[in-house]
């Protein structure tokens, strides 16, 4: 994908997907890890934009997973897929960094409808950075978000309830 209005910026060239000028950039000694005013880097962009191949390529040339902005959000926090979650995790993500508001990226996904895919399988992956009493809903109610939070929330309890029956039957065989 070649966008067009990625020039020199990076940040647009790693949300827009254009990995060719990505490439051209760092060839010609942008850093991979360059921040803007609000710390947000490349690799913010690519995560928010789930640009996996462009996620795939700055992690090659260093990109650093863990940076946080000026929010403390690392680019985990970005991420509305859980394809995106995973490429950052194999790249070293650490889903226990919490931001300003204290909270992990489990939990301020929790909060945002659009990406509570992605705040079940961190949930999921990484239980203890996860804590209901760390979750706001959003300010105005919206039954989609409701409906999936409950969801969600069931299908942990149902994932926990076979966990612990699958450790009573191996207890049973041992």
């Amino acid at each position: 994908m070649t966008g067009s209005g990625s020039g020199s910026n990076i940040w647009i060239a790693a949300g827009e997907g254009d990995n060719e000028r990505v490439q051209t950039l760092l060839a010609n000694g942008i850093n991979v890890n360059v921040a803007d005013d609000h710390g947000y880097t490349a690799l913010h962009a690519a995560a928010s934009y789930d640009r996996l191949a462009t996620i795939e390529l700055l992690l090659q040339h260093g990109a650093n997973v863990n940076c946080t902005d000026t929010d403390g959000d690392t680019p985990l926090f970005a991420c509305e897929t859980v394809q995106c979650a995973e490429a950052l995790l194999a790249g070293g993500a650490d889903a226990a960094v919490r931001n300003a508001e204290g909270k992990t990226a489990a939990e301020a996904a929790a909060e945002d409808v659009d990406k509570l895919a992605v705040s079940e399988y961190l949930r999921a992956r990484y239980p203890a950075t996860y804590d209901p009493a760390n979750v706001t809903e959003p300010a105005e109610e919206d039954e989609e978000y409701q409906r999936r939070l409950e969801a969600m929330l069931q299908a942990a309890d149902a994932a926990t309830s076979t966990a612990s029956v699958n450790t009573d039957e191996s207890d049973v065989d041992a």
